[in-house]
């Protein structure tokens, strides 16, 4: 086999992994959706259900606590859901040859998700500095579907 197939083979590779780990991030960026209806129900109902008693906490300590839990959650969910959008566009960059320098970044930035992000961000980022690779990247293909 050539060089060229080999990159080739390695590049498509690395998209169906990207598309896999996107994917599955996808999935998983549904969890904060558990704190975000946590923290509505805290600061919505924090009046109805406050705990009555002498130790009880004051509704505005609740209300609070709500907010902050509400926020947490809305920003793990539009973290989570960009990088993954992000890992599935890399993916179609990766199979058709386009965009080196965002597959670099979204390989970079997906290092953190340890411990399959940062094995395929390091095996793409050792993959797109090839030359050869660079080379398949700056060919003017026809694009894709």
């Amino acid at each position: 086999m050539s060089d060229r197939t080999d990159d080739e083979s390695h590049l498509r590779l690395l998209a169906i992994f990207y598309w896999v780990l996107g994917g599955l991030k996808a999935i998983f960026a549904c969890l904060p959706l558990v704190w975000i209806a946590f923290g509505m129900f805290m600061f919505l109902g924090s009046n109805t259900f406050t705990p009555s008693g002498p130790n009880a906490p004051p509704p505005e300590l609740i209300t609070l606590f709500g907010v902050i839990v509400l926020t947490i959650g809305v920003f793990s969910f539009l973290f989570s859901l960009s990088l993954a959008l992000a890992m599935l566009y890399a993916a179609r960059c990766l199979y058709y040859h386009r965009k080196w320098t965002y597959c670099l970044v979204v390989a970079a930035i997906g290092c953190i998700s340890i411990p399959f992000g940062t094995v395929l961000g390091v095996f793409t980022i050792i993959v797109l500095n090839r030359p050869s690779v660079k080379e398949l990247f700056a060919l003017e293909l026809p694009p894709g579907p």
